[in-house]
């Protein structure tokens, strides 16, 4: 799925394309998967003579900022969306893939298609539907739910070690998952980006977010610094990555061994592969899980109640260990709901069927639920 780099070059595409522009005319393809609640209706009618005064991005999310008053547009671009300008660029660089949704305008799976008074048309493209277009009423699209329950962006807004170590020292759950969690500590990660960061860090994907003493926390922030500015300023352009990074090397198994290859300091790893909440993880050598039994538990959160639809998780399961970068590596939903746990009431034990002809000092005998219909049925029919 666009992970942070992905979702801000799909930013910056639109902000170079739509700032300081007039909007004149919105078009949309409703699909109530896609669209949350009436934003189809509710965009077609607010958007129009109104001017972009920004693009903004939180998270895997982007927002625009609008002249005047109403509801403005937040969408997120799920697992396979995109932005495209006609006769500009497209937000992949896939020849298969922009060969395929770019036959006609507008493109195959498009959304939501802005057109701007100078001629210039743009649109989100969704083939797999998994994202979510929002109509938010409010000047500003971060200070209402979902994107106000986002954590801190990773690369603009990351916090300080002090601050980190004290969000992780309250979570039980192994540091990738936390990392994962839109809504946690940091906004914008993925499933590879994670991965990426816990390598550098030489942390352990599965070990508890809890345990993370103030060195691994440093480097862990460290990491994601390195990362998420590599990630940038190569703009997403993952061929570019270096040959020393796990990224380059996490796909693909012979006889179900990882690659081996050789990192920054000369000496070689060799990649191993787990699946962690359901999702594919690449591991080093270098990364090993310690014993942390000795280190107790930390005191319960309260729970804070927060409503499915605005909550972001970043759960889906990858469909296999394939190259398949900035589309398909990661998976998410914007808007998956939380699990509540079903009450299960016990049945009572199947009743005792004496029967009829039966001597009164005879003990009852018990039968099964299927038992007791077949005789009902027997009785029934006579």
């Amino acid at each position: 799925m666009p992970e942070l780099a992905e979702v801000e070059r799909g930013r910056r595409l639109l902000e170079d394309a739509i700032l300081h522009k007039r909007i004149v005319a919105v078009s949309v393809e409703e699909d109530p998967r896609v669209f949350v609640d009436d934003s189809a209706s509710i965009l077609a009618k607010a958007l129009p003579t109104r001017t972009v005064l920004a693009v903004k991005r939180r998270g895997k999310n982007i927002y625009l900022r609008l002249d005047g008053h109403g509801p403005t547009l937040a969408f997120h671009l799920g697992m396979t969306g995109s932005v495209a300008i006609k006769d500009g660029e497209f937000h992949y660089r896939r020849p298969r893939y922009i060969k395929r949704i770019s036959a006609s305008w507008p493109p195959w799976r498009w959304k939501i298609l802005l057109q701007l008074g100078d001629g210039t048309e743009v649109c989100t493209i969704d083939t797999s539907r998994f994202g979510r277009i929002r109509a938010v009423d409010a000047e500003d699209a971060v200070s209402v739910p979902p994107l106000s329950l986002l954590a801190r962006d990773a690369w603009s807004d990351l916090p300080s070690a002090e601050d980190f170590r004290a969000d992780l020292t309250c979570r039980t759950a192994p540091i990738k998952t936390v990392l994962l969690d839109q809504n946690a500590v940091v906004a914008g990660l993925g499933n590879y980006n994670v991965d990426e960061v816990l390598f550098h860090a030489r942390i352990h994907p599965r070990q508890p977010a809890y345990t993370l003493d103030m060195e691994q926390t440093i480097a862990l922030r460290s990491a994601i610094e390195l990362v998420a500015a590599k990630v940038m300023d190569i703009d997403a352009d993952t061929k570019k990555l270096p040959k020393t990074w796990l990224y380059k090397h996490r796909y693909g198994r012979k006889n179900g061994v990882g690659q081996a290859f050789t990192m920054e300091d000369g000496t070689s790893t060799q990649v191993t592969h787990d699946r962690i909440n359901g999702r594919i993880t690449a591991i080093t050598s270098v990364q090993v899980l310690g014993d942390y039994s000795n280190i107790p538990l930390p005191a319960r959160r309260k729970k804070t109640v927060v409503d499915p639809e605005d909550q972001e998780t970043d759960s889906l399961e990858d469909s296999n260990l394939q190259d398949t970068p900035n589309v398909l590596d990661d998976g998410h939903d914007f808007a998956e709901p939380t699990r509540k746990r079903r009450k299960v009431v016990k049945a009572s034990r199947p009743a005792q069927i004496v029967v009829a002809d039966a001597a009164p000092e005879s003990t009852p005998l018990r039968r099964s639920q299927r038992q007791v219909k077949k005789v009902a049925r027997n009785q029934m029919t006579r």
